[in-house]
């Protein structure tokens, strides 16, 4: 770390210095440090669409919602074909209570990369906010058969096991939801929380 805080006080307009010493401090927790680095960096090189996404996230694990959506946005503008980045503009809409704008970033992502799994997941949980049940049904039968494409052909993936598990759940199949979760957790003890949390929101499974 002194490494990178030495480069940084040298030559202030080193990007990568901010950046490596910002995901040192994410590292430890400390966000606001984090926060403020990548915002130095943005402002350097404010037409990499990277970055943008990366201070994004920053401002997500701080619930900061509102500049979260911001930087997702001007990411969205600089590179428009990326999906990912839409995608999560659009997740950004949802958190924000604006189903209508995050269906258009979903629905916009889908045609850049058709048949995604996360994709049409958000794209059923928009389609929920919407109360159009029957749409959002479509986007999660779509969704599992993605996921159970992917997970045949990349074989244990532990995000991909328990996104399927959500899909199951929204489907109305808890069981297979549920074996589906304990997969993931069997591949990655980090989702333990999670899937605890899935439980007690379904009730009456320990």
């Amino acid at each position: 770390m002194a490494a990178f805080e030495h480069v940084v006080r040298r030559d202030p307009h080193y990007t990568l210095a901010y950046i490596n010493l910002s995901e040192l401090y994410q590292g430890q927790g400390r966000y606001d440090l984090a926060v403020n680095l990548m915002e130095k960096a943005v402002v350097i090189n404010a037409g990499d669409a990277d970055l943008w996404g990366d201070l994004a996230k920053l401002y997500r694990a701080r619930q900061d919602w509102p500049r979260a959506l911001a930087a997702y946005d001007q990411a969205v503008k600089l590179a428009p074909q990326d999906p990912a980045l839409r995608n999560n503009l659009g997740n950004t809409y949802q958190v924000l209570g604006r189903p209508k704008e995050a269906l258009k970033q979903h629905e916009q992502a889908l045609l850049q990369e058709p048949d995604d799994p996360e994709t049409l997941l958000n794209l059923g949980n928009a389609h929920l906010m919407m109360k159009d049940s029957k749409r959002a049904f479509t986007s999660f039968q779509r969704a599992k058969a993605s996921y159970q494409r992917a997970l045949a052909g990349q074989g244990e993936n532990a995000d991909s096991w328990f996104n399927l598990g959500y899909v199951f759940e929204r489907l109305g199949d808890v069981e297979r939801g549920l074996a589906a979760y304990d997969r993931a957790v069997a591949l990655d003890a980090g989702y333990a929380a999670q899937v605890s949390a899935r439980r007690k929101m379904l009730g009456g499974h320990p």
